[in-house]
């Protein structure tokens, strides 16, 4: 996984195809959003110390659905598939992206 800024300063990620519905939620939901970035680490620790439970985010073009063990992307627009990550594999690269747009 490779997360960069474009020519135009723009966070991009380049990902594995399986993938590809993460790429656009970061791109497209999270773009440079640190604040939302910590939203979602919020309410990932809250749910994690419950143990139990689910939050709902809905973005610009997905929604998420947080539960301790896993998180669902599903499209707003599409008829895609969600995707649905570990909780662990999505706070990895929340915090990569996080990382990235700190640099910026």
């Amino acid at each position: 996984m490779n997360y960069y800024l474009d020519s135009q300063g723009v966070a991009r990620a380049t990902l594995p195809l399986e993938l590809d519905l993460l790429r656009h939620f970061l791109e497209e939901d999270l773009q440079g959003a640190t604040g939302l970035c910590e939203e979602i680490h919020r309410r990932l620790e809250d749910l994690q110390k419950r143990g139990d439970g689910e939050a709902e985010i809905t973005g610009n073009a997905h929604h998420l659905t947080l539960t301790p063990e896993q998180v669902h992307i599903a499209p707003l627009f599409t008829d895609a598939a969600p995707l649905v990550l570990e909780t662990s594999i999505f706070r990895e690269v929340l915090e990569s992206w996080q990382a990235l747009l700190q640099q910026a």
